[in-house]
């Protein structure tokens, strides 16, 4: 599978949608069990909201792991800068 293919982003949307379907479902639980009144606007808020956080937790490892391999080639056994 391509990185930036159709696949990729479709399978992409789907995990992010997921994610903040979960969000949304824990907080509403929440919600119910604090009480009445049930407001459904604040649960699918929070849900939309933590798309973002998920999709920079999801891909924050990738770029870690590329930082790590680019120190490991610019840098000599004793950690100092290769000239």
């Amino acid at each position: 599978m391509k990185r930036y293919g159709k696949s990729h982003k479709l399978l992409l949307a789907a995990w992010l949608l997921f994610c903040g379907c979960i969000v949304a479902g824990v907080f509403f639980a929440i919600e119910l069990t604090a009480g009445p009144p049930y407001d459904p606007l604040l649960p699918i808020l929070v849900g939309i909201a933590a798309i973002p956080f998920v999709w920079l937790l999801s891909s924050g490892w990738i770029d870690a792991d590329l930082f790590r391999k680019a120190l490991r080639r610019n840098t000599g056994e004793d950690g100092t800068l290769n000239p």
